[in-house]
């Protein structure tokens, strides 16, 4: 999930990629609220320039209304159909696999994992007390933060639960919680060892036939192209699809599959494949500890929420059932970066809510800055950059007047922006609790990381300038 690269394409096919929004509506339930989701979501992949997204809503049983805008990365429409990567929304599938299994009494959820996997270990006390349920609610006390190749998915689930030999726990289970990735990818082996499955099979045969999803499985052969934006125009990148990472963010389905997937949880009506009281066990959040998530679900109004966001490399995904309205959303988009960070798809939910059951609309130009905003910054670092090498003279003034312990000083204090800036990957992990790199940076971000780097760079050689009018002043006073 995390190992991508940035492919060589034009620009020119990015920008095509953007004018050809065109809407193409596979179902409408509700005519007029279908013509004013159509104009809101249009609006919405136009103005903030998302070069392919779709969409499905569900209510009363079925799919009520579906669309695709731009297109595929592949010279094709987007439409309901068209395949994306689901992120972290395929937790949701693999706790629904395990309570598959524990209905089937081959898993109890407060079991210890070991009684599964029995070599099961950690880099150091508590393994034998992690349990099942803990690991479906992210308190296992497992993090990102004893784990010291976090962003490197395994060869296969089992690769996964080996891996956690090497992670050091960073809490008691059960007393915290911290989302981390791979206590689902260990979920997923359990699916493998409960039931004699490959993980991908066992969705197959148990969830994605029974509710008619043809096309979901963990292959991602013929999905749309992902992208990131760049300076306002998405450029293609690349995804790393890992089989150790499906069970955590690597399936693969059209927002019309995922809708069938929705219906049946909200109705109870999946067959084998979602039992009558699943849903009730998919929104309990753990007791004593401060968390809202629940089984592969972040539970919201007091269970009547449940929502569920995916990122990864060029593809955001978003899906929400709301139990108060009786209406769920899928939401599928082939691009990812900061405005996905900063919850620009959050409102699309919002929308529909309001515009089929009334309320104030979000306004669907409320991110539209968000392209503009790296071109702003490289204009201001650019004049920025430009006064400070401008000021150089003045500078070597005033160092003139000090002594040499001053001088070092004033050329250590210059030189603290741009370590600030080569430092950011562990400023975002500092912050997050998640493990970033450089790497990522350019996955996500590659418009903003790049001036981060290329202000730094200026920085150095600002600092290097510096340096040597101070050997010269030296050498001059000696």
């Amino acid at each position: 999930m995390r190992s991508m690269r940035m492919e060589n394409r034009s620009l020119a096919l990015a920008i095509l990629s953007i004018g050809l929004v065109s809407p193409i509506v596979a179902q409408a339930g509700r005519a007029p609220s279908a013509r004013s989701l159509d104009e809101y979501f249009s609006a919405f992949a136009r103005e903030n320039r998302i070069p392919g997204l779709s969409v499905a809503v569900v209510g009363e049983g079925k799919v009520i209304w579906s669309a695709g805008y731009g297109t595929d990365g592949r010279g094709a429409a987007m439409t309901p159909e068209t395949r994306l990567c689901l992120g972290s929304v395929s937790k949701s599938f693999t706790s629904l696999a395990i309570l598959q299994l524990a209905e089937r009494g081959l898993v109890d959820l407060e079991a210890p994992y070991r009684r599964y996997v029995p070599w099961f270990s950690v880099d150091g006390p508590g393994a034998e007390k992690i349990t099942v349920r803990q690991l479906l609610t992210h308190t296992s006390g497992l993090d990102e933060r004893g784990d010291p190749r976090p962003e490197i998915p395994g060869a296969s689930p089992e690769d996964e639960v080996r891996s956690l030999a090497r992670v050091r726990p960073s809490a008691e289970p059960g007393t915290r919680y911290a989302y981390y990735n791979k206590n689902y990818r260990a979920l997923g082996y359990l699916v493998e060892a409960a039931s004699g499955l490959p993980y991908g099979e066992y969705l197959r045969r148990e969830v994605f036939e029974p509710l008619g999803m043809e096309g979901a499985s963990t292959d991602p052969a013929g999905i749309a192209a992902g992208s990131a934006p760049f300076f306002g125009l998405p450029v293609p990148v690349s995804t790393s699809f890992c089989p150790g990472d499906a069970p955590a963010g690597g399936l693969v389905m059209s927002a019309a599959e995922a809708a069938k997937y929705l219906v049946a949880l909200m109705d109870a009506s999946g067959g084998r494949a979602v039992g009558p009281g699943f849903l009730d066990q998919l929104r309990q959040v753990p007791e004593g500890v401060r968390s809202r998530y629940g089984l592969g679900w972040t539970v919201e109004r007091d269970g009547q929420r449940l929502i569920h966001g995916g990122d990864v490399s060029g593809f955001h995904a978003y899906a929400e059932v709301n139990l108060d309205t009786c209406l769920g959303c899928i939401v599928l988009c082939r691009q990812n970066g900061l405005g996905e960070m900063l919850g620009c798809y959050d409102q699309l939910p919002m929308a529909v809510h309001a515009l089929l059951g009334g309320g104030p609309v979000p306004d669907p130009r409320e991110f539209a800055w968000l392209p503009a905003l790296p071109i702003g910054l490289a204009a201001l670092i650019l004049a920025y950059q430009a006064w400070r090498f401008a000021r150089l003279p003045a500078w070597l003034g005033k160092a003139r007047r000090r002594g040499p312990a001053l001088r070092a000083a004033l050329l250590l204090a210059s030189a603290a922006p741009s370590a600030l800036l080569l430092g950011l990957p562990g400023l975002c992990s500092a912050l997050s609790g998640l493990a970033c790199t450089w790497a990522d940076l350019f996955r996500f971000l590659p418009d903003l990381a790049l001036l981060a780097l290329l202000a730094a760079a200026a920085g150095l050689v600002r600092g290097g300038a510096k340096a040597l009018m101070l050997w010269r002043l030296g050498r001059a006073e000696a």
